[in-house]
């Protein structure tokens, strides 16, 4: 499971950076890769890698969704300031 997560950080962390509708399916990748950390680094029966991938997948989901979050934020506030425009 730890694997998985670190796999979806890690993807996440990339929608963060690309254009279109990729913020999206990054905050969802962010959120899924907190959550399987969270599960499985709570696993005490599994190994140490493991659960150090479920670790790290944790603090890089969260980076992920901070990142993602953030970039949404300016874009609502972007589109805030055109329509003040108008």
């Amino acid at each position: 499971m730890g694997w998985l997560a670190l796999t979806c950080a890690l993807v996440a962390l990339i929608c963060a950076v690309l254009p279109g509708m990729a913020l999206f399916i990054g905050m969802g990748f962010a959120v899924a890769a907190t959550g399987l950390g969270v599960l499985g680094y709570r696993r005490r029966a599994d190994p140490g890698s493991t659960r150090l991938a479920s670790a790290g997948a944790i603090g890089l989901g969260v980076i992920a969704l901070v990142l993602t979050a953030s970039r949404y934020g300016l874009i609502l506030a972007a589109l805030q300031r055109f329509e003040d425009w108008l």
